[in-house]
């Protein structure tokens, strides 16, 4: 799509992940009780670097950093967004996550 490409020439693959992300949650997300919105689709590593234009090799590493500072959580195979707010910011190209 045009969005896409617009997208893929201007934007960090870290902005289009998170923007990815942000996307999924509010189209399939469901709160959980401890404030977080798990993704109620299964998506792959795979996945997610073809819906932005990227490797999966980039896609893991970057959803790696996100786990481990707890931006991401993951629940029977579903992605979990446990800070949106740092998601968000995951994607401004002055965050240094």
């Amino acid at each position: 799509s045009q969005a896409l490409s617009h997208e893929m020439a201007y934007w960090s693959v870290r902005r289009r992940l998170s923007n990815q992300l942000e996307s999924l949650a509010d189209r399939y997300g469901t709160p959980t009780f401890a404030g977080g919105v798990v993704i109620n689709r299964t998506f792959t590593q795979t996945d997610l670097a073809e819906m932005i234009g990227a490797t999966r090799q980039t896609v893991s590493e970057l959803l790696a950093g996100l786990t481990r500072d707890g931006v991401l959580g993951q629940r029977r195979r579903r992605i979990v967004v446990l800070d949106a707010g740092a998601l968000a910011s995951f994607g401004d190209p002055s965050c240094s996550i």
